[in-house]
Order: C-alpha cells, then structure tokens, then sequence
C-alpha cells in the first residue's frame, strides 16, 4: 500500500517520473538487487508506456517536469 502512496506523491511533479519511481520500488519489493538490472527497468518501463501511449494510442501524458521536455 505504500508502494501506491509515493506514487500518488510523485505522480503530481510528472506522471512518467512517478512511472519510473513506481517501476524502481516494485522491482526492489520483489528482490532485485543488481544496480544495472534496477536502472533498466527504472528506465525503459516508463519510457516503452510513454511511447506507447504518445506515439502509437496518440494520447497525451498531462504535462510535468519530464514531459514539458517532450512536447516542447
């Protein structure tokens, strides 16, 4: 439950940040320890919904700090 609550923390600055912060604390609650592995799935997970979602479904993320980079 409190995986949900920093989410709902993070998600208000920029949804794809909270994305990758959602993903970061998910992969350490299941045990996963190794640094590279837990970049990885910090990284492309929110980036692989991000492009989907952008680019494929054409809807749009509400704007943040990450995603003011993206839509200019």
């Amino acid at each position: 439950m409190s995986l949900f609550l920093i989410f709902a923390a993070v998600a208000p600055v920029d949804l794809f940040l909270g994305l990758g912060v959602f993903a970061l604390c998910l992969t350490v609650l299941w045990g996963e320890r190794r640094f590279w592995a837990l970049a990885l799935v910090c990284l492309v997970s929110p980036l692989a919904i991000f492009l989907l979602f952008d680019q494929v479904f054409e809807i749009r993320f509400p704007r943040g700090i990450l995603t003011n980079l993206w839509y200019g």
